[in-house]
């Protein structure tokens, strides 16, 4: 049997398009303590706590995905329990980052009419945010 606990590190947005708000959120998380990493591909079309709650379940299905046995496993062998120590804080705080990241977007907006927008406008990418 597998128990994996799942810690998230820091979240960290890239690839903003101005086009259609879609963007990539790169994940660093500890897999009992063995750091791995994942991108997930958002539109902010949704409130950040369903964002939020999507990231996580991702999170979690990859990992378990990768930590699959063998069909020859012995049966407990086979079993792989993945989680996280409190998945309602984990959920609140990426949705955190979901919202200053949309605020972030925001303030761009809002500088449209400024001397230099054209040049800061493309700078949202490699906003980041730790999660502990």
């Amino acid at each position: 049997m597998k128990n994996l606990l799942i810690k998230i590190k820091d979240l960290k947005a890239i690839n903003y398009s101005r086009r259609d708000e879609s963007f990539d959120v790169v994940v660093n998380f500890d897999i009992n303590e063995e750091q791995s990493s994942v991108t997930k591909h958002f539109r902010m079309n949704q409130r950040p706590e369903i964002l939020s709650h999507e990231l996580v379940d991702y999170v979690k299905g990859y990992v378990k995905d990768n930590n699959k046995p063998s069909p020859a496993d012995d049966f407990l062998e086979g079993v792989v329990i993945v989680r996280y120590n409190d998945v309602e804080e984990v959920e609140e705080k990426v949705a955190a980052f979901f919202k200053r990241f949309s605020d972030n977007i925001k303030g761009y907006k809002a500088k449209m009419y400024t001397e230099g927008f054209l040049t800061r406008y493309s700078t949202p990418d490699g906003f980041s945010m730790k999660i502990n």
